[in-house]
């Protein structure tokens, strides 16, 4: 007490400066220490967790190295190997009539398709809008795949255009003047058609369809004007033999169109498929617009 009372100013200042740095450095240690404390606690957790993860690894590994040792020296019963066999002879089995099922259903689908159109060609026929050889062939294969709703449009269309090829003398002196095209209207209906007017090929194909489009006209009429020669008297006899005769022609011509199960098979197993249209059928379809159309006019004036 004395020495604080003998002391000047300066050197008590100086001595509770020293007091205070004292105090305030072992409160520093204190805090380090316990910071390191609680590092090294953490860091042996850690640790500790580590080797465990790393023993249960290393006993995992073990157990593999020991399953694949008595893998190795694994002999099956004969239970097991016949088991093994059944299921791969099922899954083949299933694999078979899979495949039996899917050929079955195409077979069934391309039967019902052919059906639909010989029946559709037969309406054509009575209709007297069918068409004839080759060009017979294309529209049983259009109508074979046209929907029930396009088919009777189809139909409706062939009829209207029919309706306008009246058999008259006057209509037939116009087919024959049809069938020689001025080039102007070849012109129209090549570019109708997308093609060269100028092109050798796509006129010989307009005047070739334009020929064929007037002899199928000249047949159909040949019938219709024997017909009405016909309405004279005649023997019942003669009647009932063309009655027979005219029967199973029509039967023929749809008969021939439907195919077998057998044949629908072996059609839908070899996927041939042919081609609904090519540039003649739209030429003949331009050809039917563009006539049409001057039909309309010629009436009109």
């Amino acid at each position: 007490m004395n020495k604080v009372l003998e002391m000047t100013p300066e050197e008590f200042s100086a001595a509770v400066q020293d007091k205070v740095d004292e105090i305030l450095s072992s409160k520093e240690e204190a805090q380090a220490r316990q910071e390191a404390e609680e590092a090294l606690a953490e860091a042996k957790s850690t640790f500790e967790k580590l080797r465990a993860a790393l023993e249960a690894k290393d006993a995992k590994i073990a157990e593999y190295e020991e399953a694949l040792a008595n893998l190795d020296n694994y002999n099956p019963s004969d239970g097991e190997v016949a088991a093994n066999e059944r299921v791969v002879e099922l899954e083949e089995l299933v694999n078979t009539y899979k495949h039996r099922a899917e050929v079955a259903e195409a077979a069934l689908d391309t039967l019902a398709r052919e059906e639909t159109a010989a029946s559709r060609m037969s309406e054509l026929e009575e209709a007297g809008v069918a068409l004839e050889d080759e060009e017979a062939e294309r529209q049983y294969a259009k109508v074979r795949d046209l929907s029930d709703e396009d088919f009777e449009s189809y139909k409706s269309e062939l009829i209207a255009l029919r309706s306008k090829y009246a058999s008259s003398s006057a209509e037939a002196g116009e087919d024959s003047e049809v069938a020689e095209l001025s080039d102007e209207e070849v012109r129209m209906i090549a570019q109708s058609l997308g093609c060269d007017p100028q092109d050798a090929k796509c006129v010989s194909m307009v005047r070739e369809v334009a020929e064929k489009m007037a002899e199928v006209s000249r047949n159909r009429k040949a019938p219709a004007d024997s017909q009405e020669k016909a309405e004279q008297p005649e023997d019942t006899e003669e009647k009932a033999k063309e009655e027979k005769v005219e029967e199973p022609q029509k039967e023929k011509a749809s008969v021939r169109k439907t195919l077998s199960l057998g044949e629908a098979i072996s059609k839908s197993m070899d996927q041939e498929i042919r081609v609904n249209a090519n540039l003649r059928d739209q030429a003949t379809q331009a050809w039917e617009q563009y006539y049409a159309e001057r039909r309309g006019e010629t009436k009109s004036e």
